[in-house]
């Protein structure tokens, strides 16, 4: 059989992102039964293993041997590999598809341009793959642990835009020959300032960002430019360049800016909102009147223009008119990021009753927004804005909670880790019950019990504590989903650097709510093992905390789980219990807790933990199924 052309298997290999992408996040409209939601994504599962084979080999026998390669590529080579780019930045409904991979890709294209000397192929694939390090900065930026992710592709992008920039000046614009590295350089102008959105800004790089953009607005003004694209569309690039200028200061100036920067960015802001009434049927296609409001309000309270309760009402005024059940990537902004301003603007100590009410209000039409999603649709938006979310949330005594807001996120953006937290607290809840049975003085120190009997005596304490503990315990997953749902390769040594994060980013998160607080060393060390050899964090060193005992029960429960799932995986395959039973026991010692490990060789126990791994998880799939399905149905 002839070997296909490499058309056919990168188009063959995207095809397969998407249908694995498809089956990963099914929700079936109708089932017979509601047991068989687990049944039907165990069955998607199986297929997605099949196309990801598919995948890995094709990457390993054909991909990365061709990035490897040293040499020159052909001009059709070429032009495959960066259509296959543009396919993994953006599929047909504007997901992305795989920024990782992106990145390799782009990088070897780059670096096969620079070698050839050509201006339009080097401003080309400079446009790709700065796209792509913004790709991975917005991925790994929500990952605010580790700064160092995403200083890396930050850095990578910025060294690529002096070099498209570099192309501005009139003498080498002209070097260009197409009209399309043209527009890309000039496009350029104002899209890499937004490499700078991330976590730590500095007074410097704020002054950067304002004075590119202006620059980038002046642009339109410049008669050579004008003069030698005279088809590029001038209005709108002033729109997004003043569009990004307003944007600057968004989530209350988490960037920081200065007096004297908001008032030349409350500049641009007045200049944007002239030219956007100088045409409206045109201007509001491109930006809708409820972002051009919440730009003027927030600039406009930024400024002093405005009081902080002019500017609240203004922003729920803007959420309540265009909130709703759209979700396209300006509706779920009005959704979600809206009521993220308004939190910005709140002490959570001295709220007065409107605006705890207001805040309620805003939450339960949050957790109603994200439930009726489809959360194939515009993904990247829903987890930037619920990370964002999460990171400003305030509890209202008697209202959400913390807890119950990350499970409503989990459950809408990846009902997979949703069952496993459920799953994780129900086996970790048993285990603590079978160990204070057995021998209660293994939680002496727990809730700070002294000894035997007072452990004995609070065991429903400990036992809802350690149960909302493990419910809490994967929290710091939510804010790379993205990455936790790579199904169709291997994951990358990048990715798994990301998921390793997840104990501290969680334990961060948690460490903010009075009702989470005392989770935090069993969410930040449930990856360690009994010893402390080995697991992550590296640094974290559980020996002799109060809440080591729980932290060693949620580590065997979270390993029996992760060892006997079927779904929702890309890096381990499922195993029968009695073969993590074996493990568990080989682990005695320096991985596992013997106190735990031991409890396995009663029949009791060991019934009790068979019944929740096939008989409880299809329960989780049954709930999980009639949540979803009844919010869809709406």
């Amino acid at each position: 059989m002839p070997e296909l052309s490499l058309d056919i298997q990168l188009n063959d290999f995207i095809d397969r992102m998407k249908e694995i992408k498809a089956l990963s996040s099914e929700v079936p409209e109708e089932l017979d039964e509601a047991s068989d939601y687990n049944l039907h994504l165990t069955e998607n599962f199986k297929e997605i293993e099949a196309l990801a084979e598919r995948n890995r080999r094709f990457l390993a026998d054909t991909l990365y041997p061709l990035l490897s390669d040293e040499g020159e590529y052909s001009d059709e080579v070429v032009s495959k590999l960066q259509d296959f780019c543009r396919s993994l930045l953006k599929s047909d409904n504007g997901e992305e598809l795989d920024p990782s991979l992106l990145f390799h890709v782009s990088k070897r294209l780059l670096f096969d341009a620079i070698e050839k000397e050509d201006d339009d192929y080097i401003v080309d694939q400079l446009y790709i793959h700065i796209n792509a390090c913004h790709a991975n900065v917005i991925r790994t930026s929500r990952v605010q642990v580790s700064n160092e992710l995403s200083r890396f592709y930050q850095k990578e992008g910025l060294d690529a835009s002096r070099v498209i920039l570099s192309y501005l000046p009139h003498g080498e614009f002209k070097k260009l020959k197409k009209s399309d590295s043209r527009n890309k350089v000039l496009i350029h102008s104002r899209f890499y300032v937004s490499l700078y959105d991330t976590f730590y800004v500095t007074p410097l790089t704020n002054d950067e960002r304002v004075d590119r953009l202006f620059d980038a607005y002046r642009l339109a003004d410049d008669d050579f430019y004008v003069g030698e694209m005279p088809n590029f569309d001038w209005n709108y690039h002033r729109l997004r360049c003043l569009e990004q200028i307003g944007r600057l200061t968004e989530c209350g100036n988490s960037g920081g800016f200065s007096e004297e920067q908001l008032k030349r960015i409350m500049d641009g802001v007045d200049e944007l909102e002239k030219l956007w009434n100088s045409d409206i049927p045109t201007f509001s296609e491109v930006l809708p009147q409820a972002e051009l409001d919440l730009i003027i309000a927030r600039n406009s309270y930024l400024c002093r223009r405005i009081t902080p309760d002019a500017y609240r009402k203004r922003l729920l005024a803007i959420h309540w008119q265009w909130a709703g059940r759209r979700y396209d990537p300006y509706s779920i902004r009005a959704n979600i990021f809206i009521p993220v301003e308004y939190l910005t603007t709140l002490d959570g100590e001295s709220m007065t009753e409107e605006q705890r009410v207001s805040l309620e209000d805003m939450y339960r039409r949050i957790v109603s927004f994200v439930l009726h999603s489809d959360y194939k649709k515009n993904f990247e938006f829903m987890l930037e804005y619920l990370s964002m979310l999460l990171d400003h949330f305030i509890e209202i005594p008697g209202g959400l909670t913390f807890e119950e807001m990350g499970l409503s996120c989990l459950l809408a953006l990846h009902p997979p880790t949703y069952i496993h937290s459920l799953q994780i607290a129900k086996l970790s809840r048993c285990l603590c019950s079978h160990v204070i049975n057995a021998d209660p003085s293994a939680l002496i120190g727990v809730l700070d019990c002294e000894n035997t009997d007072e452990v004995i005596q609070r065991k429903s304490e400990i036992l809802s504590h350690i149960y909302h503990a493990a419910l809490c315990h994967d929290f710091g997953k939510i804010s790379m989903l993205d990455t936790i749902a790579v199904y169709s390769r291997d994951l990358l040594d990048s990715e798994f650097e990301i998921i390793k994060c997840h104990p501290n980013m969680g334990a961060a998160l948690l460490s903010r709510y009075p009702s989470t607080r005392r989770f935090v060393d069993i969410a930040r060390g449930h990856h360690k093992w009994y010893d402390d050899s080995f697991g992550y964090p590296e640094w974290f060193d559980t020996e002799g905390l109060s809440e080591k005992p729980l932290i060693d029960i949620v580590s065997v429960a979270d390993s029996i789980d992760a060892a006997t799932d079927k779904v929702g995986r890309s890096y381990s395959r499922s195993k029968r219990l009695s073969e993590v039973i074996t493990e568990l026991m080989e682990g005695i010692g320096d991985r596992y807790a013997p106190f735990v490990v031991d409890l396995m060789q009663q029949d009791e126990v060991l019934s009790d933990i068979e019944y929740l791994v096939r008989h409880g998880r299809e329960q989780n799939y049954r709930d999980t199924y009639f949540l979803l399905r009844d919010t869809s149905e709406v």
